[in-house]
């Protein structure tokens, strides 16, 4: 019985300091999650700055003026013009 007893002691023991070396080890990697938060916001921010300058400018200068045609692969038969 007092084997038992020491058995569950130690377990107690190494449990409760693993769970207090993992508080302690948290900390850091909130705070880096915190940093990289805050970096992608300011990432998303410039994008979005960024798109809407690319929507003030005028269609016609966003576009070019005749379409690309499509290739089609080799073997194929073309579609008729229109």
């Amino acid at each position: 019985m007092s084997r038992h007893i020491v058995l569950i002691s130690l377990f107690t023991l190494i449990v409760s300091a693993d769970g207090l070396a993992q508080s302690s080890t948290q900390h850091p990697t909130i705070g880096e999650l915190r940093k990289q938060l805050e970096e992608m916001r300011s990432q998303i921010a410039t994008m979005q700055n960024r798109l809407a300058e690319l929507e003030a400018v005028e269609p016609s200068a966003a576009t070019p003026s005749a379409p690309h045609p499509v290739l089609s692969p080799p073997g194929l038969p073309q579609a008729p013009a229109r």
